[in-house]
């Protein structure tokens, strides 16, 4: 279903320095993995799915792993839940 061809950041990279939990934790939010957005859980269209670099066209939620400042709030949103 989803396509690792050319991607702007290997899965390694994006999600390999996280502990065991918070890669679980990864897996089951991050639109990647889910196919719908962390914030307001709309589909998110697989041709605007790519490893760091998912955009929500209905609210807008970004995840740019090259800065790393999605993942700690999709780890914050996780343990809200």
């Amino acid at each position: 279903m989803f396509s690792l061809e050319s991607p702007a950041n290997s899965l390694e990279q994006v999600i390999g320095h996280l502990s065991p939990v918070e890669q679980i934790r990864m897996l089951m939010r991050h639109p990647y993995f889910t196919g719908r957005c962390p914030a307001c859980r709309q589909p998110i269209h697989h041709s605007q799915l790519r490893i760091g670099q998912c955009y929500c066209s209905h609210c807008g939620w970004q995840d740019h792993a090259s800065d790393r400042k999605s993942m700690p709030t999709l780890m914050a949103q996780d343990r809200d839940c």
